[in-house]
C-alpha cells in the first residue's frame, strides 16, 4: 500500500508479509518462517524536477527515503529481496536517489541496518551491523552498454551473544566494483562484473575478490530461443592459519541463480553454466540448464551442505569444510529444468526440478563426518550426496 503524486513531495509505502511453514519435519528457521511482519514501511520526499531534465527530456528527480525498505539493485548479487526462499531481506535506514531508472545517469546512496527476522516476534534492526555505499549508473550508451560503478561496505561491532562465530567478531569490509552489461547486437547480449573486498574480520585481514561473465545469443525465431553461457568465480580462504581471510562475502545478495537447492552461493566457488530457454507463447516458457561447482579453495567451505552455516536456529557443526584440503575441490554438478505458465493476468505458476550429483568433496565430507566414523553426535547419516528437488510455485496478485 502506498501514496504518491497526490501529496507530493510527501510519499509513503507499507508492505506486509506473513511467511509460514506447515508439515515440516525439520526445525524451522528464518529462511522459511517469519510471521506477520513488515517488509516496507517508509516515508519519502520526492522532488520530481529537482535536477532538471536529461538529454532525453526525462525529469531527473531527487528521492529521499527513511524507514524500513526491501529492494533490489545492480544485478542483485549484493542487495536483493531474495524471494526464492519463503522470507525476504529488508533493511532500516535511509536511501537517497539522484535521478531515476529512466535517466541517462543515476546515483543511489544508502546507509542501512539489516533487519533480523525473529520468526514469531516483530523483526528488529541489527544494531551491531551497518551496510552502506553508493551506486552510480551511466546509461548514455545504453543502446550498446550500461556501466555501473559502486562502493559498498559493512561495519560490524561484535555481539558477545551472537549466534554464529562471525556474529561475535568486529568486522569491516570495503568493496569497490563495477558492472557493464548490454547488447552487442540485436541477438547478442553480455553482462560482466568484478568486485574486490578489503578490510578485517576479527584478527584477520580481508582480501577477497569475485567476478562474473555471461554472454547470450537469442535466435531469430518466433519462440525467442536463447542460449546463455556463464562463468562465476568467488575466492575462498586459501589458508585457515595465515591470518588472511580470502572468502568472498555476498553481503545480502540472492542465492537462486547459483543453486536452486542453495548448496552454493557467491563465495568460494568456480561455476561454469549453460542455459537454454524459449517461449512458444506469451504465457508459456521453458528453461533447461546445467552447472558444475568447484571450490575456489579446497580448504574452505561449501556453503549449505551437511547443516552448513545457514540457520539461526541450529548450530553449524562445521561438516561443510575440510581445513586440510584433502577432501578435494569438486563439489558436484546439477541439471535444472523449469516450466513457467501465466494462467491469468493475476495468476502465474512455475514447475521446477533440479537433480544434484555429488562430487568428491561432498562424498568425502559425508564419509569423514558419518556416524560410523565419529561415533558421536552431531554426525551425518549414510547417504550418497545426490539429491532431487521438485517444486511448484503459485503467485496470486490481488492488486
Amino acid at each position: 500500500i502506498g501514496i504518491k503524486d497526490i501529496l507530493d513531495p510527501f510519499r509513503f509505502a507499507v508492505e506486509f508479509q506473513d511467511s509460514r511453514v506447515y508439515n515440516n519435519r525439520f526445525v524451522s528457521t528464518d529462511q522459511e518462517r517469519n510471521e506477520y511482519d513488515l517488509l516496507n514501511a517508509y516515508g519519502e520526499l520526492y522532488f520530481k524536477k529537482a535536477l532538471g531534465a536529461d538529454d532525453r527530456g526525462n525529469d531527473r528527480p531527487i528521492r529521499f527515503r527513511v524507514g524500513r525498505m526491501a529492494y533490489e539493485t545492480t544485478d542483485r548479487r549484493f542487495i536483493a529481496r531474495n524471494e526464492w526462499r519463503n522470507t525476504t531481506n529488508t533493511f532500516e535506514g535511509f536511501r537517497l536517489n539522484l535521478g531515476r531508472e529512466a535517466n541517462d545517469w543515476e546515483l543511489d546512496l544508502f546507509g542501512m541496518q539489516p533487519v533480523r527476522r525473529l520468526q514469531t516476534k516483530f523483526d528488529e534492526a541489527n544494531d551491531n551491523l551497518w551496510f552502506f555505499g553508493g551506486i552510480g549508473t551511466w546509461r548514455k550508451w545504453s543502446d550498446i552498454a550500461t556501466l555501473q560503478t559502486y562502493y559498498m561496505g559493512q561495519k560490524q561491532t561484535g555481539d558477545p551473544n551472537g549466534f554464529t562465530a562471525t556474529n561475535r567478531l568486529d568486522r569491516e569490509i570495503h568493496m569497490p566494483g563495477f558492472r557493464i552489461y548490454g547488447k552487442a547486437s540485436d541477438i547478442l547480449d553480455f553482462d560482466v562484473s568484478y568486485n574486490h573486498q578489503l578490510g578485517f574480520s576479527g584478527p584477520n585481514r580481508v582480501d577477497a575478490h569475485g567476478y562474473t561473465i555471461e554472454v547470450g545469443k537469442t535466435f531469430d525465431h518466433a519462440w525467442k530461443p536463447r542460449i546463455g553461457l556463464f562463468y562465476g568465480y568467488a575466492s575462498g580462504d586459501k589458508n585457515p592459519n595465515d591470518n588472511v581471510d580470502n572468502r568472498f562475502d555476498r553481503f545480502f545478495g540472492f542465492a537462486r541463480p547459483w543453486s536452486a537447492d542453495h548448496y552454493v552461493i557467491y563465495e568460494n566457488l568456480k561455476a561454469p553454466k549453460i542455459r537454454f530457454e524459449f517461449s512458444p507463447t506469451q504465457k508459456l516458457g521453458f528453461e533447461v540448464g546445467y552447472g558444475a561447482y568447484w571450490l575456489a579453495s579446497s580448504k574452505d567451505r561449501m556453503f549449505d551442505i551437511l547443516d552448513g552455516n545457514i540457520s539461526n536456529t541450529i548450530k553449524d557443526p562445521g561438516f561443510n569444510r575440510d581445513r586440510t584440503g584433502q577432501s578435494g575441490d569438486f563439489g558436484g554438478h546439477a541439471f535444472e529444468g523449469r516450466i513457467r505458465y501465466q494462467a491469468t493476468s493475476r495468476i502465474s505458476t512455475i514447475l521446477g526440478y533440479t537433480h544434484f550429483t555429488a562430487g568428491e568433496f561432498v562424498k568425502n565430507r559425508i564419509a569423514a563426518t558419518s556416524c560410523a566414523t565419529l561415533h558421536k553426535h552431531p554426525c551425518t547419516d549414510q547417504r550418497s550426496g545426490n539429491t532431487d528437488f521438485l517444486y511448484f510455485e503459485v503467485l496470486i496478485s490481488l492488486l
